[in-house]
């Protein structure tokens, strides 16, 4: 008898539809999604997905919430729970409790443990709630390793990565070739430094501006582009404006297109993301360009691990400008030198990991 399988998520955003369709065709899975996150993401289209059961409205009660519609399903027949690792979230403590009155495995789907705890109140919460885990999916080795240290049993700790749409971008990526759409918008021949995303304030583009000034005082110039939208765009304007660089800077707008995405990023010398990054390490890799971010690992989404230095990227000190000047110039004269090593170092990472071919074999060696 085949065995069934509950999901029970905080969301569904877009990104994941790929590995949500495999588990829905490859393993007996129902899903139950939560309706909002704090984020803005797209949610997937839920009717791509057979074994799609509701939505769940999210209530929420100071720093706790919980699944309006949660007593309609727990008691259902499946054989195993897989749960978004929340300890906020009062219904996933009530399911732990059915799932262990009935003996049922319970699955944890999250970043695991993170350091620094933000108060020992959480740290506690947060213990108690793993421990009643059948296994963790863990979205990185990070965590895995704080989780070893902490004590956690190492049979329970899956690492399952995290994963856009590799198919889509990888049949995109077979079609990619050297084009001049930077050389044409910005009449030279220089690198081009490239960031993909929200152009928010914790994202420290300035950072990318900066280091394009002190370079070109050094007599070395790259071009700078930026995509995306938020609040940060009229600031950077005024400050390329400030430099005399604002021919060196370009601010494409929003971009939901992959194809040119793809274009955009295969075409770049280097993806720099002075801030925190997360999934656009692995959207830049995934094209072939490397990646450069700051070094306070614990502040990043868990893909900053994509990023292994002289590989496919390289790591800076956070708010370090010097040092971030350093790392461009040192990537610049590396891609001139081994440009398409390097390259295929970056698919590597991504076709290895980072997708949900892998994701799906794991899920089926665990839920065997």
């Amino acid at each position: 008898m085949t065995k069934r399988i509950c999901c029970i998520l905080n969301y569904a955003p877009h990104y994941r539809e790929s590995i949500f369709i495999k588990m829905d065709k490859e393993l007996n899975c129902h899903f139950y999604f939560g309706d909002t996150v704090f984020m803005d993401l797209k949610k997937m289209d839920y009717s791509k997905l057979k074994g799609f059961k509701a939505e769940l409205k999210t209530l929420r009660f100071r720093s706790f919430s919980w699944y309006l519609g949660t007593c309609n399903f727990i008691f259902r027949n499946y054989d195993s729970y897989i749960i978004t690792a929340n300890s906020g979230c009062l219904s996933y403590w009530l399911i732990i409790l059915i799932c262990k009155i009935r003996h049922k495995k319970i699955f944890m789907w999250g970043h695991g443990l993170k350091l620094p705890h933000p108060s020992k109140r959480e740290a506690l919460l947060t213990k108690a709630f793993y421990h009643n885990a059948s296994g963790f999916l863990l979205y990185g080795k990070y965590a895995r390793n704080l989780m070893i240290e902490e004590g956690y049993p190492k049979s329970k700790l899956h690492v399952i990565y995290n994963s856009l749409d590799h198919e889509k971008q990888y049949k995109l990526r077979q079609k990619q070739k050297n084009e001049e759409i930077y050389e044409k918008h910005f009449h030279n021949n220089s690198p081009v430094v490239i960031f993909i995303g929200r152009l928010t304030e914790e994202k420290k583009l300035e950072l990318i501006i900066e280091s394009q000034k002190k370079m070109m005082d050094q007599g070395v110039f790259f071009n700078a582009v930026f995509v995306g939208q938020g609040e940060m765009k009229v600031p950077l304007i005024n400050l390329s404006r400030k430099y005399g660089l604002v021919d060196k800077v370009w601010f494409y707008g929003s971009c939901y297109d992959e194809q040119q995405i793809a274009k955009l990023i295969y075409n770049a010398t280097i993806t720099v993301s002075p801030g925190n990054i997360g999934l656009t390490a692995i959207h830049s890799l995934v094209y072939g360009t490397p990646v450069i971010t700051h070094s306070n690992y614990w502040k990043h989404g868990p893909e900053f691990e994509a990023i292994t230095t002289n590989e496919t990227g390289d790591f800076f000190e956070e708010n370090n400008v010097p040092e971030l000047v350093l790392k461009i110039h040192k990537w610049i004269k590396l891609l001139h030198k081994d440009r398409d090593a390097i390259r295929i170092m970056c698919y590597k990472k991504v076709d290895h990991f980072y997708n949900s071919e892998f994701q799906i074999k794991l899920l089926k060696s665990i839920l065997k």
